[in-house]
C-alpha cells in the first residue's frame, strides 16, 4: 500500500516531464508545480478513542501520526479555465494489546486483545486564493474545498482461554470511502529575486492550514453486537498543521 501511495506521488511529480516531450500544441498548461512538507500539530479524534477506551478499558487519546507531503498544481486551460489542484496524503496508526475478563456459554474467562489500525486519507482539493494585502512578502488566504479518498484497516487478533471462544481469531475490517472537507490557511509567501522568465525556482512559502472534514465511519459495526459502543464514529474531523514548500514555474516548459 505505501508503495503504491509513493509510485502515485512520483508519477504526479514527474507528470510535467513526460508532456513536455510533445511536439504537439498541449491541451493544457501546467503554470506552476507546488511540493510542500506538512507539520501536523493537533490531528484529534475523539469520538474515535471514546468508542475504543469503552471497548479496551483503556485512556487512550491520540494516532501516531507522521509529517505528511503534499503535491498541487496550478493548471490551465487555454481559452477555457484554470484551477488549483492539490492532492495530500495523511497516515495515522496506532496498536495496542490488553485483556479482558469475558463470557460465554455461562463461562467466565479472559480474552487478550492485539489491536493494530492503519488509516490513510488522500485529500482531493481545489484551491482559492486571496491577497489582501499587496506587500514584498506577501500574505494569502487560502480556501481549499473537496474530498478525502479515505482507506481504513483495522486487524484485531484475540487469543482466549475458552477452547471454543468465537471469537478467538484474527479479524480484518477494511473500509473505503469519500469524505467531504474543508480547508482555511494563511500563507507567507517569499520569492525569489530573479528575473529570468525561465528560472524554475518561483517562491518558497510557510503556511498555518485548518482541515475540517466530515468522515464518519461504520468502523465499529462488527463489535457492537458484543459491546454496548456506537457503530459509527468520526475520525479525524479537524487538523491543524504547519507547512513549508517550494513554488516551481513550469509554463514555459509547455510554451516551448
Amino acid at each position: 500500500m505505501v508503495f503504491k501511495l509513493k509510485f502515485a506521488f512520483l508519477f504526479l511529480l514527474l507528470f510535467p516531464v513526460f508532456a513536455f516531450t510533445k511536439e504537439k500544441r498541449n491541451p493544457f498548461i501546467i503554470n506552476n508545480v507546488e511540493i510542500a512538507y506538512n507539520f501536523p500539530i493537533n490531528q484529534n479524534a475523539y469520538d474515535f478513542f471514546d468508542a475504543f477506551n469503552q471497548y479496551s478499558n483503556l485512556s487512550a487519546d491520540e494516532f501516531t501520526f507522521r509529517n505528511f507531503p503534499s503535491v498541487s498544481f496550478d493548471i490551465e486551460i487555454p481559452n477555457l479555465t484554470n484551477f488549483v489542484l492539490n492532492l495530500d496524503w495523511i497516515n495515522l496508526l496506532y496498536s495496542t494489546n490488553f485483556n479482558k475478563k469475558s463470557s460465554y456459554s455461562f463461562n467466565s474467562f479472559f480474552r487478550s486483545y492485539s489491536e493494530s489500525f492503519d488509516f490513510n486519507f488522500l485529500p482531493i482539493t481545489l484551491s482559492f486564493f486571496i491577497t489582501p494585502f499587496d506587500t514584498d512578502f506577501k500574505t494569502q488566504l487560502h480556501f481549499q474545498f473537496g474530498v478525502s479518498y479515505d482507506r481504513l484497516e483495522w486487524k484485531e487478533f484475540v487469543g482466549s482461554e475458552l477452547d471454543d471462544d468465537p471469537r478467538k481469531g484474527l479479524e480484518t475490517i477494511r473500509i473505503k470511502q469519500f469524505s467531504p472537507l474543508f480547508a482555511f490557511g494563511i500563507r507567507n509567501v517569499l520569492p525569489f529575486d530573479i528575473l529570468d522568465r525561465e528560472q524554475l525556482l518561483n517562491f518558497f512559502f510557510f503556511e498555518a492550514k485548518f482541515y475540517f472534514m466530515y468522515r464518519n465511519i461504520d468502523i465499529f459495526t462488527r463489535i457492537s453486537k458484543y459491546e454496548p459502543i456506537p457503530e459509527k464514529v468520526t475520525i479525524l474531523p479537524f487538523s491543524i498543521v504547519f507547512i513549508i514548500g517550494v513554488n516551481f514555474k513550469t509554463r514555459s516548459f509547455f510554451n516551448k
